[in-house]
């Protein structure tokens, strides 16, 4: 609950953007689910882990860009 008076901050909102391993492989277990606790504890804010993993994304290849922009907006 925020003090009286004081604006409530907004979460903290981290995306977690790549290939396989950004989306858990190969325990289907992303690192954003232990990387939003960490973040939360150091910060004491509300923290919002986005995951957005493509197995075999490279890069280099046409999916990446769309992808990216996509999860920016």
């Amino acid at each position: 609950m925020a003090a009286q008076g004081r604006k409530q901050e907004a979460p903290l909102r981290i995306l977690c953007f790549g290939n396989s391993l950004s989306c858990g492989y190969p325990v289907d277990n992303p690192y954003a689910n232990r990387l939003g606790k960490v973040v939360k504890e150091f910060s004491g804010r509300k923290v919002e882990c986005v995951v957005n993993g493509q197995p075999g994304d490279l890069v280099t290849g046409p999916g990446y860009t769309r992808r990216m922009q996509s999860s920016c907006k």
